[in-house]
């Protein structure tokens, strides 16, 4: 499963939007392409969509993991 982040490259916000089966993810992380995490968030169960700020991180390529209950979702974000 995929999650749709917009607008992809961004700057200082990205929305995500989670399918369906999302409601039982917790926690999005931002991890940078040496495998470190460079922001955490957690989820409100029950979402559907989610706002994040990015401003706060450095220029580059980013893979979004979400975890949870179900299976993680994956993306990928790249900040300008």
């Amino acid at each position: 499963n995929q999650i749709t982040l917009s607008p992809n490259p961004g700057r200082n916000e990205v929305s995500l939007k989670f399918p369906e089966d999302g409601i039982n993810y917790t926690s999005i992380r931002f991890i940078t392409m040496d495998g470190k995490t460079a922001l955490n968030q957690f989820i409100s169960k029950g979402s559907v969509e989610k706002s994040i700020n990015v401003s706060g991180l450095a220029n580059g390529i980013y893979l979004v993991r979400i975890d949870g209950s179900s299976n993680p979702l994956y993306g990928r974000f790249i900040k300008q």
